[in-house]
């Protein structure tokens, strides 16, 4: 079962449509436990998360202490914003069961989807997947999953800057940012 960690940058919008992905796996025992990081305080967020039954806001200087907490737990990082492809937690929880027997545990990514059309858009999508595979690059679609020692968390003026250290696979469920406009 994940911990997941939402990162939050002052707006409502993105975490409710971040939420809404999350919240079906609930049932089906991926995510255990929520938190989000929000350096704003914004009373609106908080009120949000509450009402998706992650009530537990992180401030600035206790997010590594909230990680550190439980180092051989999954952890779950994802952007507000990012929205998780329907049935991601199928996919999450058979990797999850396979990892948990690797002799060396693997952190994963969500496959980027862009929401453009046309071949611009494809070769994008193919350049993140190279990217990920990479041991030099921090390709990100937004969402990730790690082991929480796996992680170097660093918190900076307006947000955290997250890095997973070691082998990364891409899952096949894809990351996206839908079109709230």
């Amino acid at each position: 079962m994940l911990r997941t960690l939402i990162l939050c940058r002052d707006n409502p919008a993105d975490l409710a449509v971040t939420l809404a992905s999350l919240v079906p796996a609930i049932p089906h025992g991926v995510i255990r436990e929520g938190a989000v990081f929000d350096p704003s305080a914004c009373g609106e967020i908080e009120t949000i998360a509450d009402a998706a039954g992650c009530p537990r806001m992180i401030a600035h200087g206790t997010v590594a202490e909230w990680v550190a907490r439980e180092p051989d737990a999954w952890l779950l990082v994802i952007e507000a914003g990012i929205a998780l492809e329907e049935g991601w937690w199928r996919e999450a929880g058979s990797w999850l069961a396979r990892s948990a027997t690797a002799r060396k545990p693997a952190s994963a990514a969500f496959r980027f989807a862009d929401p453009g059309y046309g071949l611009g858009a494809r070769l994008r999508e193919f350049g993140h997947a190279l990217a990920c595979l990479l041991p030099l690059t921090a390709a990100n679609s937004g969402a990730r999953i790690a082991r929480a020692a796996q992680l170097a968390l660093a918190e900076k003026g307006d947000g955290l800057a997250v890095r997973v250290k070691g082998h990364q696979v891409v899952l096949r469920a894809r990351a996206f940012q839908p079109d709230t406009g």
